[in-house]
């Protein structure tokens, strides 16, 4: 069908029909699979295997046939959950299985399905004859013991048993080794310790464990003197090597003994094995100087140290900036924030609220201790483009600007601080500020009456906006526009007497300013209603 009349659906009923027939003929299976591939048909494949094992009654060939529908499920249709189940027929049918345990075991691995991994790892434990996968079969079932059931008492079991068959597997002591530390049973640590000297391949891998025994008798099981003599034994080794230096340095700091505690730790910094560790070091000895023996100049140097190896580490930035400031070294802390802030943005590290509070410091520092207003400037700028509604940046920029007479710019953050401005009655009282200072500072009475009219749109009873405009528009001569505001007033004012007047001063203005006297005449008589007397 497929070759003749180019027809594979065709072909894959015939081939699909015979494996359903003889589930062992390879050529079907094969040619059945191949054209499901081409095809898409999976599903087909499905029903032919099912329709087969309805068919099969010899054991093998049901098992061959529930593999095979196994393989379609996980592997064409991406259906994990029918595999398991077709493959935990197959171990119905034969417990011990092999391609069915370890497709199992995958399968429980990748769904995360560990109560279940670990019971397949044990019958495949059981029907393993290669003692190294049998080894690494234990140690993937002590570790999701360990890691995933938290089940300490299992895993220990597991690696037991591998040291029954090898007593110094390394690996599995180190295991131990990790759950005596979570179990904090320091003695069988203490001992695993012990065993792990005799599986030491060199001198540094024996200083090392010295090293840790030394630790673990000093702060779990209060024998410091063996602490000692163990940290000896390593020197003796190794001379100044790192672990024993550590371990050292950690009854030194016990003891409270900080000066000799300087000196070790400068032992370590001597022959610590690469820059990452020396930082780490230099930052120790930092905290030293500054915290235990209150000299901040020495800190300062061990902090510079550390800069010279990583001068994008945020930690050492975060400390030199402190320590400037404790010893009032001003322009080195303004260029030491800029670099906090370098480094937090180029690597992530700081979020928006810490860059603004970054450049805040910055520009306080800047404008109150430095004095150089255009940095503090450019720092509050900053806060700003962040958050235009921080008012203590937008207060900052104020002050600034008022002390440099640099009012323009004084208007524009008034006007920025009106526009973030929630409460109505402090946004007005913000843009007459604002007026005030184009009319008095700036002496630019157009711009300042354009802000009047901002305030007098939003209340066209602003006494305040109202008569400075009015102001304003007498010395413009803008008779118009100083009519619609004596206008707008006589109609806000309750005093009658008042309303006449403001009445009759528009009526002169339209007959001597303007020359309407027909408006003139209208504005007199709406006086004259309000008091005929």
């Amino acid at each position: 069908a497929e070759q003749k009349l180019f027809d594979q659906a065709k072909a894959l009923d015939w081939w699909s029909a015979a494996l359903v027939e003889d589930p062992r003929w390879e050529r079907a299976f094969e040619e059945s699979e191949r054209l499901a591939g081409e095809t898409g048909a999976w599903g087909q494949m499905v029903g032919a295997y099912s329709n087969a094992l309805e068919r099969a009654k010899d054991k093998d060939v049901q098992k061959l046939t529930l593999l095979r529908l196994a393989r379609v499920y996980e592997s064409e249709l991406g259906d994990p959950a029918h595999a398991v189940e077709t493959h935990l027929r197959v171990l119905a049918i034969d417990p011990k299985d092999p391609d069915a345990l370890a497709s199992l075991d995958r399968l429980y691995l990748g769904a995360g399905m560990v109560d279940d991994l670990a019971e397949i790892l044990r019958r495949r434990i059981e029907i393993t004859t290669d003692p190294d996968e049998q080894l690494e079969l234990y140690f993937r079932r002590g570790a999701i013991f360990a890691d995933a059931l938290g089940d300490l008492e299992q895993s220990l079991k597991c690696y037991a048993s591998i040291l029954d068959h090898d007593s110094r597997n390394r690996r599995a002591l180190e295991a131990i080794e990790a759950i005596h530390f979570r179990r904090e049973d320091w003695k069988h640590l203490y001992e695993t310790y012990e065993k792990l000297i005799d599986t030491a391949d060199a001198d540094a891998e024996m200083a090392d464990i010295y090293a840790r025994m030394a630790r673990l008798a000093s702060d779990a099981l209060n024998e410091e003197d063996k602490a000692i003599d163990l940290i000896s034994r390593v020197l003796d080794i190794r001379g100044e090597e790192p672990q024993a230096l550590a371990a050292l340095a950690d009854l030194t700091t016990r003891r409270g003994k900080w000066e000799e505690l300087v000196e070790i730790v400068e032992r370590q910094i001597a022959v610590a094995p690469s820059d990452g560790e020396q930082i780490v070091l230099y930052k120790h000895l930092g905290r030293i100087w500054e915290e235990k023996l209150g000299r901040e100049r020495n800190a300062l140097d061990a902090w510079l140290a550390a800069d010279r190896i990583d001068g994008n580490d945020l930690e050492t930035l975060r400390s030199l900036a402190r320590l400037y400031r404790s010893t009032q070294a001003w322009d080195a802390m303004s260029q030491t924030i800029r670099r906090i802030i370098d480094v937090g943005q180029l690597t992530g590290s700081i979020d928006e609220a810490e860059t603004i509070e970054l450049y805040a410091q910055l520009g306080q520092l800047e404008g109150d201790v430095l004095g150089r207003v255009d940095e503090a400037v450019e720092a509050w700028r900053r806060v700003i483009a962040i958050d235009p509604s921080d008012f203590r940046a937008l207060s900052a920029l104020e002050n600034l600007f008022t002390r440099e007479a640099r009012w323009e710019e004084a208007i524009d953050v008034l006007e920025k601080r009106a526009l973030v401005l929630d409460d109505e009655v402090q946004r007005r009282e913000t843009l007459l500020q604002a007026a005030a200072t184009w009319e008095e500072k700036v002496e630019d009475f157009t711009r300042a009456a354009q802000v009047y009219e901002r305030v007098r749109s939003s209340d066209p009873s602003n006494m305040t906006a109202s008569e400075r405009l009015e102001a304003i528009y007498r010395q413009q001569y803008k008779w118009t526009e100083l009519v619609e505001i004596l206008l707008e007033r006589s109609e806000l004012v309750t005093d009658v007497e008042q309303q006449i007047q403001l009445l009759n001063t528009v009526a002169k203005i339209y007959e001597s300013e303007i020359g309407d006297q027909e408006s003139a005449s209208y504005v007199l008589q709406a006086a004259f209603k309000r008091d005929y007397s």
